[in-house]
């Protein structure tokens, strides 16, 4: 039991440290907090899982948003033959703790503990600072419609989440869809306890389409509230259509960047544009500033340079106007 409050300095000094939250996959995914992945079956939750193992072994963008590169473990209900053939197909690489079909039956209460414990291992010796669950309810010691006893169950997962391990969990939507934000099936202890609630959802009227919307809710304004996103046909990429928060939050943050930009005179690369930010404006995530730019670039208000590889990065200046004729 917890029953001291903070007080005063106590207070303000914990505001201070938790502040700044480190993403996983931005937006999506955070250390120490419990994301929430909710779809019908089949409709690609496990695809989406699989390529984000395979962008903490390469980094880079997933659906316009940066993941970091780092260890992971997955808690799964699927066989390894299937896993390695995504393996084969994504490349995890060697930073990937895979437990396949941990329990033949519904475990008890000290195999669920075992587990949690096995997996704050894989943290220690390994460096393990993602875990996710390919269902939580296929290894949860009790039914996911008993509110008491789920919520008795999830409280094990803050062992993980103090150690600042990332939980993402998928699970299964309700037979009957109750609206955005509310697809989780069974008791509501579920997505109560999460910090980021992500819906993938097929659009109405195709459901041979590779398209998914993927719709968000969470305590952080880096999560997307909606975007489109398109599945390439060898599923080892998105590619986002539509991203309703590039276009909000762009046109309140593009007089920054176009101040940033001409602050710096020559072309800058990201982290040169960064360093040139209005000292009165809030410096974003270097994957929300990518988008920002994505943006510009778009509506013809930047021009950009590079390859982009290590030696030859990207660079942004503001595009300067033809002259006009006579």
């Amino acid at each position: 039991m917890h029953l001291e409050p903070l007080r005063g300095d106590d207070w303000l000094t914990t505001q201070a440290q938790t502040a700044t939250v480190s993403w996983i996959w931005e937006g999506m995914v955070a250390e120490g907090n419990i994301t929430l992945l909710t779809s019908v079956w089949k409709a690609g939750k496990s695809s989406l899982l699989g390529l984000l193992l395979a962008h903490r072994h390469q980094g880079g963008l997933l659906l316009d948003r940066l993941v970091e590169t780092g260890a992971s473990a997955v808690v799964s209900e699927e066989p390894p033959d299937l896993w390695r053939r995504r393996a084969r197909n994504l490349g995890f690489g060697p930073n990937l703790s895979l437990f396949c079909r941990p329990f033949p039956k519904t475990p008890t209460c000290a195999e669920w503990e075992e587990l949690i414990e096995r997996l704050v291992a894989e943290h220690k010796d390994h460096g393990v600072n993602l875990v996710a669950f390919d269902p939580l309810i296929h290894v949860l010691p009790c039914r996911e419609n008993n509110t008491a006893d789920l919520r008795d169950a999830l409280e094990a997962l803050r062992r993980l989440t103090d150690l600042g391990i990332a939980v993402l969990i998928l699970h299964h939507t309700a037979k009957h869809d109750a609206g955005l934000g509310k697809a989780a099936r069974g008791a509501g202890a579920l997505p109560a306890f999460a910090d980021i609630l992500l819906e993938l959802r097929v659009p109405s009227g195709d459901a041979s389409t590779h398209r998914r919307w993927l719709n968000g809710f969470s305590r952080y304004e880096e999560t997307p509230r909606q975007l489109l996103a398109e599945m390439h046909v060898t599923g080892t990429s998105y590619r986002v259509l539509d991203d309703h928060d590039v276009s909000d939050d762009f046109s309140a943050n593009w007089d920054a960047i176009a101040a940033a930009l001409a602050a710096g005179g020559a072309p800058l690369t990201r982290q040169e544009l960064l360093a040139h930010w209005p000292a009165a404006r809030s410096v974003p995530h270097t994957g929300t500033l990518w988008r920002w730019l994505k943006r510009s670039l778009e509506l013809g208000l930047v021009e950009m340079t590079g390859t982009g590889l290590k030696g030859e990065p990207f660079r942004f200046g503001l595009r300067t106007p033809a002259p006009q004729a006579g």
